[in-house]
């Protein structure tokens, strides 16, 4: 018996050595060095610290998957920017801030463009995803990062897979949807799902937007007074505004929003939600949230030519009101059964 016990432990302590040793020479995730013939990894949770750890940028996306379409050499065009997306699929707020505080400290971060969804601020507790627990171990290394990435076998999956090719060689436009999806952006395909889910009941629960942004926004923009905020508010279609009690919720956001910002120098607000006749145009969207790649490119244009620290002076009482009378006057004019129709008319 003790013969076997010494053969298990030599045994286990070759296979665990041969496991780290694979897995750091591999580094599928980039997480330690850079790679000069990459296999990138989709999952962005993963994939993000080591594009944030070994990728020269200056200017950062930051948001959901509304954000994912944004190709950085469509910013980079623009202006004199070095840009990189990431914009993690159904991140909360506190995930996000956890992207930017990474990027903050590698020294050269100039611009970010912040994606403000009211629906990343409302999560009651943000570190639970339906993707799973999120990685902390990567975004804040310390002697568990080690054990955590090397010492696994989801790691060694990866590896494996690095080293059969498999993965995405480009980085730009690295999980952006809009080819699969460009098929549904007929107007039909919006409707189907606003009307799945227009009899859905009510979240009658209330957010407390301003103290979301005050845990997930503000620390940030205090803690990087040099670097350039662009924060914008994306344009949802109004089938979105049009759900339960969404318009309500998008109000108190916005009014937050400005308000909790409005003494920073190192900010410019954008707010799609003002064009009404975008919002109104579902073939513009692919179901009640997703916009198209001609707005994700519009998006960018105006990042590219908006300055910080320039008075705003929006009435967004004003524009609360006139969003609030916009969907009501949609919603009245568009019931599911009644005067919305499905079939794709040529």
């Amino acid at each position: 018996m003790h013969q076997s016990i010494k053969y298990f432990i030599v045994g286990f302590c070759f296979w665990s050595l041969a496991l780290v040793s694979v897995n750091y020479i591999v580094d599928p995730l980039q997480y330690y060095r850079l790679d000069n013939s990459p296999r990138f990894v989709k999952n962005q949770r993963y994939q993000i610290p080591g594009l944030i750890r070994n990728y020269n940028f200056d200017t950062i996306f930051v948001g959901t998957s509304h954000s994912e379409n944004f190709l950085a050499s469509q910013l980079d065009k623009f202006g004199q920017t070095q840009s990189i997306n990431l914009s993690i699929s159904g991140s909360s707020a506190w995930e996000q801030m956890q992207v930017v505080n990474l990027a903050s400290q590698q020294g050269e971060l100039a611009n970010v463009v912040w994606e403000m969804n009211y629906k990343s601020f409302a999560g009651t507790n943000p570190n639970q995803i339906s993707a799973g627990k999120f990685p902390q171990y990567l975004f804040q290394q310390d002697y568990t990062t080690p054990f955590y990435y090397l010492y696994s076998i989801d790691t060694l999956v990866l590896t494996a897979k690095k080293l059969i090719g498999k993965g995405i060689p480009t980085l730009d436009g690295l999980n952006a949807w809009y080819p699969k999806e460009k098929h549904k952006f007929d107007g039909v395909h919006v409707l189907k799902h606003y009307c799945s889910r227009v009899t859905q009941i009510s979240d009658k629960k209330t957010v407390n937007y301003s103290e979301k942004l005050n845990q997930y926004l503000l620390p940030v923009l205090q803690n990087n007074p040099n670097v350039n905020f662009y924060l914008f508010l994306p344009p949802l279609s109004v089938a979105n505004f049009a759900l339960n009690n969404q318009v309500q919720r998008y109000i108190a956001f916005r009014k937050a929003l400005y308000q909790s910002v409005k003494s920073f120098s190192n900010i410019a607000i954008i707010d799609y939600t003002t064009d009404y006749g975008r919002l109104s145009q579902l073939t513009n969207y692919k179901d009640v949230e997703h916009y198209n790649l001609d707005i994700s490119n519009q998006i960018l244009s105006t990042v590219a030519t908006s300055q910080v620290n320039v008075e705003n002076n929006a009435d967004i009482n004003k524009f609360n009101q006139e969003i609030l009378e916009f969907v009501e006057h949609w919603k009245s004019e568009n019931e599911c059964g009644v005067n919305i129709a499905y079939e794709r008319r040529n």
